[in-house]
């Protein structure tokens, strides 16, 4: 979930997993939760998050920014404005717009209800699919609509134009009726789910006019037959390719290498960062002179691929920590997809298994204040196709070979695993 819903944390990003074993047996409660409560976790739709909040009598979109066109709404008619002609989004919003504004004097009961008439900062966060948006193949357009989320209060510092005028002048606020929240772009809020069932019924119908359906937020259900077994995954070999100067001055790898990810995370006592919104509070130097977050995915991608000693791109100093925290970071990045492809494969809804050999669901979102108090995701095997979706291959065109042949490779894998449980 991207735009102004911000980034949803993984379980490594939540505060309650501190260490590599701590990982796992956020996993095994997860599968607790999921054999009562598995009507409480939602599909997580793959499609382009648009955020959208009422202004006035009509709806306009908020991308989250400090700009005085995003804090007003972008309507309709500054569409153009916002985005630039020939922009991908505005045959999306424009979509969504012209649906929301037709159906408005049938839902202004809903919306006063979840706080949109009254609460300039409240919007609904959205999700747009037009058959394959993102990563994921659907077999019909539809709008998904996640909850109501609303903006922290932000501060914009006064140009100099501002200050030559008024000498002193204090940053100014924007987005008032929550507290401060540093670069946090929102909050999910708490609504009547009944209200929000009702606005999507009424909404159903003038969004078929255009083509598209209509969903709330979908809960799954356990597969029948299948149990969520995680003994394949915490049993997949892990190794890295690390230079012999490297193992000879730090030797911290020899005796873990080729054995099961579950050993690796054993071993990880701390986890190399933890995430303080919008970023992780550590990060690494590569040999280029860069620094990155060890959870940094094309960076897992070339651990994983082992074509390159780790310690030729990153920095090991005197003691070595930068490459072990990278390397750590990686682990739990992998142990995240093996054990989250393990999970959602027990999981089905009425769009769809949450595993199969479509892979046809991004995967879940977990909102229960006994693991964390903001909602968080299980992907799978999406953390690495998601960063080859339609939206991503605008800055990277083509998987490569080898890393599709390791997915499919992967699912099959996992599937016949399951089968045999």
């Amino acid at each position: 979930m991207g735009g102004a819903a911000g980034h949803m944390r993984h379980p490594y990003d939540l505060d309650r997993v501190s260490d590599g074993p701590g990982l796992i047996q956020i996993f095994e409660d997860l599968k607790s939760y999921a054999m009562t409560s598995a009507q409480d976790i939602n599909v997580k739709i793959d499609g382009v998050n648009v955020s959208f909040k009422l202004v006035g009598n009509e709806f306009a979109v908020d991308r989250g920014s400090t700009k005085e066109i995003d804090v007003s709404g972008v309507t309709l008619a500054r569409l153009p404005e916002r985005f630039g002609e020939g922009h991908g989004m505005i045959p999306a919003i424009t979509n969504l717009l012209t649906i929301l504004n037709e159906a408005l004097p049938s839902i202004q009961q809903e919306i006063n209800a979840l706080g949109l008439s009254s609460n300039p900062h409240y919007f609904l966060n959205t999700e747009y699919v037009l058959g394959t948006t993102n990563a994921t193949s659907y077999n019909n357009n539809f709008i998904a609509i996640h909850g109501v989320n609303a903006f922290y209060a932000k501060y914009k510092n006064p140009t100099k134009a501002m200050l030559a005028k008024n000498p002193g002048m204090e940053p100014i606020m924007l987005r008032p009726g929550l507290p401060p929240a540093g670069s946090s772009k929102s909050t999910e809020v708490q609504y009547n789910p009944a209200v929000m069932q009702s606005l999507i019924q009424k909404l159903k119908p003038y969004a078929s006019q255009h083509g598209f359906d209509v969903y709330g937020p979908v809960p799954t259900k356990i597969k029948q037959g299948v149990n969520i077994n995680y003994s394949v995954a915490l049993s997949t070999p892990f190794e890295v390719n690390i230079t012999d100067e490297y193992s000879d001055m730090y030797g911290q790898f020899e005796h873990l290498q080729g054995q099961p990810i579950s050993s690796w995370l054993s071993e990880i006592d701390e986890k190399p960062a933890r995430y303080n919104a919008p970023t992780y509070d550590r990060s690494y130097r590569t040999t280029d002179g860069k620094r990155i977050n060890p959870y940094h995915k094309n960076t897992y991608l070339r651990i994983l691929e082992k074509a390159e000693p780790v310690d030729s791109f990153i920095v090991a100093d005197e003691s070595g920590d930068d490459v072990r925290q990278v390397i750590n970071g990686a682990v739990m990045l992998h142990a995240t997809r093996l054990l989250g492809n393990a999970f959602l494969a027990g999981l089905t809804s009425d769009i769809g298994d949450m595993v199969s050999d479509e892979a046809n669901h991004e995967g879940v979102v977990i909102r229960d204040d006994q693991f964390s108090p903001y909602p968080f995701k299980i992907t799978g095997e999406f953390i690495v196709t998601g960063m080859y979706g339609v939206i991503a291959q605008k800055m990277q065109q083509n998987e490569s070979i080898i890393r599709k042949m390791v997915r499919q490779k992967i699912r099959r894998t996992l599937l016949e695993s399951i089968r045999r449980y």
